[in-house]
């Protein structure tokens, strides 16, 4: 989400959804691109190809994040379910990290929201 592009939220969500049903990479691809490839980063997880590999509540995500003059983005997905979170600021020194765990928190341990991820 760096190098001078410009998204919006809905875009990045139709991204992902594109990305993780195959019609982005080959499956053959996609499965590569989300399997380590065995740097760690640091707190938890790995590198995949192009994406970070992560788990929350137990459940596989693909996350990415960037910065660039001023703005800051961060996608983060649930691989078994598609949920897809996306933060987005005008802020180079924002941490989205935080934002989007607190978001995936209040919906996956939400009685009426935890469907959705």
């Amino acid at each position: 989400m760096s190098g001078a592009l410009s998204s919006n939220i809905y875009d990045l969500v139709a991204w992902d959804n594109a990305l993780i049903n195959g019609k982005v990479v080959s499956p053959a691809s996609f499965k590569t691109m989300t399997a380590s490839n065995g740097f760690a980063i640091p707190g938890g997880g790995s590198y995949g190809f192009g994406r970070a590999l992560w788990s929350f509540n137990n459940r596989p995500i693909i996350w990415h994040c960037g910065q660039i003059g001023g703005f800051t983005a961060e996608t983060a997905v649930f691989l078994d379910s598609g949920f897809a979170v996306v933060v987005l600021t005008n802020d180079q020194d924002a941490d989205p990290d935080t934002v989007v765990l607190n978001i995936m928190s209040a919906v996956c341990n939400s009685p009426r929201l935890s469907g959705n991820c």
